[in-house]
């Protein structure tokens, strides 16, 4: 039964775009092909802001949603960072951060700047960059979105996004 509902509110959604669309067919002077729209054929490009896509429709009507592909992605490279320093400091001969912010490229590998030598991180997510921050009862942690595709709503909605920049405190 919920593959039937979904099907009858995205043949209405077509009967909706038809209904606008038509007038301006039945002038044309050439057929003209309008495609059925749904999800995987891209109605998001139709009825949502950029960076957005249809989860899903509710009352005919498709529903946006922003991709939060990068955000997460951010989130996880913070996460990830989080982590090694917490195998680093697992070690008993690791008592400091080093030279501060510790400045970590898309790469990963050793620091660009700061830390100490023996520090090492995984390759980030796209071309993000990372910085850490702080000492060791305050680590500071930020994701630099560089290709900057996490949607200003998404990081409106979140307190740890500011202009592109997801902060992890540890």
């Amino acid at each position: 039964m919920y593959a039937d509902t979904k099907r009858r509110q995205a043949a209405r959604f077509f009967l909706l775009c038809l209904s606008i669309v038509a007038p301006a067919v039945a002038k044309a002077e050439k057929a003209v092909v309008i495609p059925l729209v749904s999800k995987a054929s891209g109605v998001s490009d139709f009825v949502c802001d950029a960076g957005e896509s249809v989860i899903g429709f509710k009352d005919n009507i498709p529903v946006c949603s922003p991709d939060t592909t990068s955000c997460k992605a951010a989130e996880s490279d913070s996460r990830s960072i989080g982590s090694d320093l917490a195998d680093y400091f697992a070690v008993p001969i690791h008592t400091t951060l080093g030279v501060t912010p510790i400045v970590i490229g898309s790469a990963g590998g050793a620091p660009e700047s700061g830390g100490v030598s023996d520090m090492n991180f995984p390759p980030l997510s796209g071309d993000n960059t990372a910085e850490i921050d702080g000492d060791l009862y305050q680590i500071i942690i930020r994701v630099i979105d560089i290709g900057g595709l996490c949607p200003k709503k998404y990081q409106d909605m979140h307190p740890d996004w500011n202009d592109g920049i997801y902060t992890y405190n540890l």
